[in-house]
């Protein structure tokens, strides 16, 4: 091709997966291959990396593709089309075809012991004599026999030391060339793990850990470099790593990248976890990180004049996470309860970054209740006037702190018995301590801005008064 021979790259269904994949190896003659992974989140699979040696002629050959051991096809479920094999910065070589060991690849093996097995699970082992058409050649025990290529589901060399990939490769000169081998497995995935021991008290050291759940249920032991992929990369569109300018090449890059914070690669996070063996058909559990935090328990009621909010505070775990990049995953919440770990809580931690906190909704408290009640109200044209009550009764036997959101549209306090930590446009927050056994009241009157200014029927605005109702639920009786 004009003295440069472009790299071929044996690929279509799975490109988003292995375009995604960047350069992970350090390029080389060392004959040490450690073999390198790729494993990606929600069940969207794994890609193995592995540099590999060949001596080449010149000219066109078949080559066997060897890694630590055969690729078995059945068991990692094996595609030509999910299987890579690129030059390594030559333009000399070029890899025109990948083919497996199948119906397909008798040529190859010619003169080899091979099994032959049929659609129907039969089959027949002998020396392959040659292939004439559509049917193949085999010198079995029972003599000569002639096959047709269309009944064959695949083929097996019985030779232990050929793999079941081979690949058709051009040389324009004859010596030793670096090639990178990259295949996908379908079905492994990750997911994190989090659980938080609390402490007594409000405001306490807990024990908070993350674990990263990997789940191999391929053949393969994977056994070298594990990366994990967070992020969704099942689309029809191509996907390119995004490198900056500082980053330099992808394995520099790559070695750069610490446990302690993800790598941003277009729209996917990439966590370097480090060397580690994980067996065939096995679930293994690698701990990510494991420290004290600092948590606070706090109690929200959420008050309004429209709805039912009555007796329901929300109760809320909040820390801050000054530990590392955590990735989105569940957070199981735990109490000891005489030497047994008691599970309180479960939420899911959203992809959390150093320094910003993280807040767990507990559910309801129980023994914290609120309600509010509309006292008064007054419509005009443009604004409705409300006096309202809001209680909040504490059952427990310590005080509690608790925030009071009181929803509205565009409100404004005119008078209030406790003042107000906060005024927004579609809220007013106050925070307030309940002594152990009572209650507390705040008293407002407020004024908000209303939609629909007319009465219906009429075509002039008018002033509704409201009797107020001493119902929890905040309903509105309209008396005119």
């Amino acid at each position: 091709m004009n003295g440069n021979i472009k790299k071929s790259i044996i690929s279509v269904a799975l490109i988003a997966l292995l375009a995604i994949s960047i350069p992970l190896q350090v390029y080389g003659t060392s004959d040490e291959k450690v073999e390198e992974y790729m494993i990606y989140d929600s069940h969207q699979g794994a890609v193995v990396e592995r540099q590999m040696s060949v001596d080449l002629e010149d000219g066109t050959q078949w080559i066997n593709v060897n890694t630590t051991s055969p690729l078995n096809i059945d068991e990692l479920r094996l595609s030509e089309s999910n299987i890579e094999l690129e030059p390594i910065n030559s333009e000399n070589v070029e890899v025109t075809e990948i083919k497996l060991n199948t119906a397909n690849g008798f040529e190859e093996n010619i003169g080899e012991e091979i099994t032959v097995v049929f659609s129907s699970g039969q089959n027949v082992t002998g020396k392959l004599v040659r292939t004439e058409g559509m049917n193949i050649v085999m010198d079995t025990d029972e003599g000569i026999s002639y096959i047709n290529r269309e009944n064959i589901n695949r083929m097996i060399a019985e030779n232990g030391n050929r793999p079941d990939v081979k690949a058709k490769i051009r040389a324009q000169n004859e010596g030793n060339y670096e090639f990178k081998l990259k295949y996908r497995i379908e079905g492994v995935t990750w997911n994190p793990s989090y659980e938080l021991m609390l402490n007594d008290g409000p405001q306490s050291e807990s024990e908070f850990e993350g674990d990263i759940v990997i789940q191999n249920p391929s053949g393969k032991t994977f056994d070298g470099q594990i990366n994990l992929i967070s992020g969704d990369v099942r689309s029809g569109r191509i996907i390119l790593p995004e490198y900056g300018d500082s980053m330099g090449s992808g394995a520099e890059a790559f070695k750069s990248t610490a446990v302690d914070g993800p790598q941003k690669i277009g729209r996917v996070n990439l966590y370097n976890l480090g060397m580690y063996t994980i067996d065939s058909y096995s679930k293994k559990s690698i701990n990510y990180m494991s420290d004290t935090v600092d948590t606070d328990i706090s109690y929200v009621y959420k008050s309004s004049a429209h709805s039912d909010h009555s007796r329901t505070v929300s109760k809320k775990l909040t820390f801050e996470n000054n530990m590392k990049d955590l990735p989105e995953g569940r957070l199981g919440i735990y109490r000891n309860h005489n030497g047994s770990k008691v599970m309180v809580g479960s939420d899911l931690i959203e992809r959390t970054v150093e320094d910003d906190d993280i807040e767990i909704d507990l559910g309801k408290s129980y023994d914290i209740e609120g309600s509010t009640k509309v006292l008064d109200a007054q419509m005009n044209q443009n604004n409705i006037t409300r006096e309202i009550n809001i209680t909040i009764t504490n059952h427990a036997d310590e005080t509690r702190e608790v925030t009071v959101e009181h929803q509205w549209i565009n409100g404004e306090i005119i008078d209030t018995s406790i003042e107000p930590d906060e005024t927004l446009v579609d809220k007013v927050i106050w925070e307030i301590e309940v002594d152990a056994n009572s209650k507390k009241q705040i008293n407002f009157k407020s004024i908000e801005q209303k939609f629909d200014s007319r009465v219906e029927g009429t075509g002039t605005s008018s002033t509704v008064v409201v009797k107020g109702t001493e119902s929890a639920s905040g309903s509105v009786s309209v008396e005119r």
